[in-house]
């Protein structure tokens, strides 16, 4: 290819491992993450001149466990100035691996364009003797440069794997095959230096999501609270006094709430408006009219979450009444039901379908 032939990227540059700098070769742990600028990295792989026209911005340079709602959004906003651009034909993100996954969901669905966004780290600093840093750029150049990723949402390329950033998630604190996605594996691989895509990421992203940050400065403050043996109040007092604008509770088994904490979540500065309900089949005493009716008693919305997942076969979250149904079969078998069961909040990957469906059925405007 000729040097006029090649495409344009954006390197924006975080910190992280992939930046990182030890006292030896040997040093995998105890490392200064984010030690050696945007600059130092391309530097040092300079094979990426032969595949694209690069230039580089450091954004910060830190560890990932420091990112902020502020940079979040400085991020989203940067690859969106940047993506209108028609100089620029796709962007990489080098990022520290312990919040990529959160990073690469939040771009998915903020970044608004179908060219490509390839986040990309390592696990071992770039002063390691076997370290994965360099190889993992020019995989990640060649995943933004390569015509089918265009469309793809945004992509994390790690350890000559391509995933989704809605799937994925680092599994192991120090392999360098810690990224998978456990529910639906990579959407491609790197194979003998060359791009090679199985599937594609078919649930709204970028251009098709609702989501929208421009001029937004400020996320509103919204925590997240594991249930464990022993529990308290604590842990949801801290956070409505830190001024939480919501919670977001993991409980146990199938949404059980520990009694100090359901009494704390009735807190009268709480406001509750609704109650998920997750139903593996239409036998369990969760999926009946009754269970429903309970919520509707306690003036609180009824929820249904009608995304699927991978393992939707053994754990499907609302009795099979979910998107899969009402997309690919019909919107009657799965929505519509819901409707029939009164149902007041469905979640769901195609709002906007989801939207026209309940306009035709109810004659909701």
């Amino acid at each position: 290819m000729e040097k006029t032939e090649l495409k344009n990227i954006v390197i924006l540059a975080t910190g992280g491992t992939i930046a990182g700098k030890a006292s030896s070769g040997t040093q995998m742990t105890g490392y200064t993450a984010g030690a050696y600028s945007v600059a130092d990295l391309l530097a040092g792989v300079p094979e990426l001149g032969e595949l694209a026209h690069i230039s580089g911005e450091q954004l910060c340079n830190i560890d990932s466990s420091s990112i902020t709602d502020a940079l979040l959004l400085r991020l989203a906003q940067r690859c969106n100035e940047l993506l209108a651009q028609n100089d620029v034909d796709g962007v990489v993100i080098t990022h520290g691996t312990d919040t990529m996954e959160e990073t690469a969901f939040f771009l998915n669905l903020t970044v608004k364009s179908a060219k490509p966004v390839v986040l990309v780290g390592a696990m071992r600093p770039a002063t390691a003797v076997s370290a994965d840093g360099p190889l993992n750029i020019i995989n990640a150049v060649k995943v933004a440069v390569d015509a089918a990723s265009t469309g793809q949402g945004v992509l994390v390329m790690m350890n000559d794997e391509i995933y989704s950033g809605r799937d994925v998630t680092k599994t192991n604190t120090a392999n360098v095959a810690t990224f998978k996605a456990t529910n639906g594996g990579p959407l491609g691989f790197i194979v003998g230096g060359e791009v090679h895509y199985y599937y594609r990421s078919v649930r709204p992203h970028t251009l098709q999501s609702e989501f929208d940050v421009t001029g937004v400065t400020v996320l509103p403050r919204v925590d997240i609270i594991y249930t464990h043996i022993g529990e308290d109040r604590v842990f949801v007092d801290a956070a409505l006094a830190a001024g939480a604008r919501g919670i977001i509770y993991a409980g146990s088994g199938m949404g059980s709430i520990h009694e100090d904490v359901e009494a704390a979540l009735s807190y009268p500065d709480l406001n509750v408006v609704g109650c998920e309900i997750i139903a593996f089949d239409a036998q369990t005493d969760l999926f009946s009219d009754a269970c429903i009716q309970k919520i509707h008693d306690k003036n609180l919305y009824a929820w249904v979450n009608a995304i699927t997942l991978g393992d939707v076969r053994t754990k499907p979250l609302y009795a099979k009444l979910d998107d899969d149904v009402s997309i690919l079969q019909d919107p009657a078998l799965g929505w519509g039901k819901l409707f029939e069961k009164k149902i007041d909040i469905i979640q769901t990957d195609w709002p906007a379908i989801l939207y026209q469906y309940r306009q035709k059925i109810l004659g909701v405007e």
